[in-house]
């Protein structure tokens, strides 16, 4: 009983504490902390699993990612061996060649200004041309889908220079073979061994004599006739084709040689430095920019 002091008193009865409630409710307090102590553990746990498998699974990934990859290194080493073969074709095939035939039209045009020149590509893509390969023809064919603006180039060349020295040379000579054909008769009449001419020892008098004679070159008339004819009428020949008409024709046929060495040059450095280009990309050495050449055989007598 409890007394308290204001102006009146008041009396409150305070039963006396249950001893079993008492321990149920700290019973209850212990079992929802133990509950509590559990559920934090497991939490736990299973975070930490959680991250144990996250981690699990990274390292397949990174071990797919890492498969893969090299997989697609494999791949791609294998894809650019055999482009390399590929690619080494093309040069020995083409690029190699073409430079070569244009470095010697650079040199040619001032050794040799009145001789033709042959097309870089008609072996490549004319089945009736004399050279023409078959296994070269769709090498280049090949060279046309990946390199169609420097192909197109190589065409172009062989129209333009090359033809147009053809076609001065032709020129030249008709004119060179005509000033033989008239020369002939008053030959024939002023020898005095009557020279026998036919139909086709003008020809060679022009290729064997004359062409030689504006080139600074020996005369190489070997035939009994043909030299008997160019020895008798050497001066009368060399008067006709000293006209200016004729010497003009020559004139034209040295500047299409000239035209046709400017334009090597500019086409030659664009295929030079492809050719450089791709055998650094594959790791070619110069050496493999040509055909390995044929070792040559010597079997001893015995």
């Amino acid at each position: 009983m409890l007394e308290l002091a204001t102006n009146s008193t008041v009396t409150v009865n305070v039963p006396p504490a249950d001893s079993n409630l008492v321990y149920v409710t700290l019973l209850l307090v212990a079992v929802s902390a133990f509950s509590l102590y559990l559920s934090a553990r497991q939490n736990k746990e299973t975070q930490k699993l959680m991250a144990e498998q996250t981690q699990a699974v990274g390292k397949q990934v990174d071990q797919a990612v890492a498969q893969t990859t090299l997989q697609q290194r494999q791949f791609e080493a294998l894809l650019k061996q055999q482009g390399r073969r590929r690619i080494q074709e093309m040069i020995q095939v083409i690029l190699s060649p073409t430079i070569m035939t244009l470095d010697s039209y650079v040199v040619r045009s001032k050794e040799a200004p009145l001789e033709l020149r042959g097309p870089l590509t008609a072996f490549l893509t004319d089945k009736n041309a004399r050279f023409y390969e078959r296994s070269s023809y769709w090498v280049f064919r090949d060279f046309q889908v990946e390199y169609r603006d420097l192909a197109d180039k190589m065409m172009l060349f062989d129209k333009e220079a090359v033809e147009s020295v053809r076609l001065k040379y032709l020129e030249m000579h008709d004119a060179l073979l005509k000033a033989v054909h008239e020369a002939v008769p008053e030959i024939v009449k002023n020898s005095a061994s009557k020279v026998i001419v036919d139909d086709v020892i003008p020809t060679f008098i022009v290729e064997q004599a004359v062409l030689p004679y504006l080139r600074g070159l020996p005369e190489q008339v070997a035939n009994p006739q043909q030299k008997q004819l160019w020895e008798e009428g050497r001066e009368q020949i060399l008067e006709r084709v000293n006209r200016p008409e004729v010497v003009k024709l020559v004139g034209n046929l040295k500047a299409a040689n000239g035209a046709c060495a400017d334009a090597s040059e500019v086409l030659n450095k664009e295929l030079v430095a492809l050719r450089d280009n791709l055998g650094k990309e594959y790791g070619l050495t110069h050496d493999e920019y040509f055909v390995p050449e044929t070792p040559t055989l010597y079997l001893e007598e015995g």
